[in-house]
């Protein structure tokens, strides 16, 4: 009987993490990025991908450091967001994962 009550609760948030998972980055896009000589090619190089307008708004000599900085609030904005659109156990489960040391 619970499965037949699953996508009521549990549809939409597992949705998004199938669509999260699809836009992770695969072994050809990892080759087109160790091919790049600098990270103006590295941010051409994710164009074609999920993250296209990841570093969209930094400015041309691209700090190391931004890309670090960019991909952490990236992680942070889609776990908020699964976290935002899930019931529980999972929003307990959810933040269980997020406390640093016990």
């Amino acid at each position: 009987m619970e499965l037949s009550s699953f996508n009521i609760n549990n549809g939409f948030a597992e949705g998004i993490v199938r669509g999260l998972r699809s836009g992770f980055l695969g072994p050809e896009e990892y080759r087109r990025f160790a091919q790049c000589d600098n990270l103006e090619d590295l941010r051409s190089a994710l164009d074609d991908t999920d993250y296209a307008g990841f570093m969209q708004d930094e400015p041309s000599p691209i700090p190391v450091s931004s890309i670090e900085v960019k991909a952490r609030q990236r992680l942070a904005e889609d776990f908020r967001y699964l976290k935002g659109q899930g019931v529980q156990p999972l929003v307990k489960f959810l933040e269980f994962i997020t406390i640093d040391k016990m």
